[in-house]
């Protein structure tokens, strides 16, 4: 059995380019896999581990990953991944998975985006929660992007600030209040794991308008405005 680290991973310098690409490609080959229900528990308030089994036929092989969310935690959300050959029942690897889980769900944000804005080329993007899901996702939007996108940060200490010079590739501004992030963007992704409100009423929301709840909290009534 292999013992794959996430420096491991990091140091092959992946490009979310290419994360893209498998995102992409993992959705059409997603009919002919078995993807059962993921199941949850909650140990305490605002923490929980998510268990995510699937297998895939053509490849002969099972997964299982685990995410945790525990508060006080570096980072707070971690996650582990098992393989095994689903012929033998042999584990095949263990990998650490905050680096995969990051990269997998900014690729999939950035591809929803591209799939569902509204004149995506020339839309202005918000983002709202700067940690490590909000950088993926960023990333993986400015992979996307030959030009320098429009994006608006939600602020939140000096987030924002060092967000802006990480990662140079976009026009940015940054927004002290909800509406005025929403009213300045077209697109906007929700990357915050806890939020114990609504984000803002159903009505703040212009005809047209593309929200992407990364994690739902703060949109747990979106879809009963939002029509996909």
């Amino acid at each position: 059995m292999k013992i794959i680290t996430d420096d491991q991973i990091a140091a092959l310098g992946i490009a979310p380019s290419r994360c893209i690409d498998w995102v992409e490609r993992s959705f059409r080959s997603k009919p002919a896999a078995d993807m059962p229900p993921k199941i949850s528990v909650h140990p305490f308030a605002d923490s929980f581990y998510t268990a995510m089994p699937c297998y895939h036929p053509d490849l002969k092989r099972v997964g299982v990953k685990v995410i945790s969310r525990v508060p006080g935690s570096i980072p707070s959300l971690k996650s582990k991944m098992m393989l095994f050959d689903a012929a033998t029942g042999d584990m095949l690897a263990l990998l650490d998975s905050n680096w995969i889980t990051a990269m997998r769900t900014g690729a999939v944000a950035a591809l929803a985006a591209k799939t569902f804005a509204k004149d995506f080329a020339s839309a202005s993007f918000g983002i709202v929660g700067l940690g490590v899901m909000g950088q993926a996702t960023l990333r993986c939007l400015l992979g996307i992007f030959d030009m320098r996108p429009t994006v608006w940060l939600m602020r939140y200490k000096d987030h924002a600030e060092r967000i802006m010079s990480m990662y140079p590739g976009a026009d940015y501004h940054v927004a002290d209040t909800r509406e005025e992030l929403v009213s300045n963007t077209d697109t906007l992704f929700s990357c915050v794991t806890v939020m114990h409100d609504q984000f803002l009423p159903d009505s703040s929301y212009p005809a047209g308008y593309t929200l992407i709840p990364v994690h739902v909290r703060g949109f747990q009534d979106c879809d009963l405005t939002f029509d996909k």
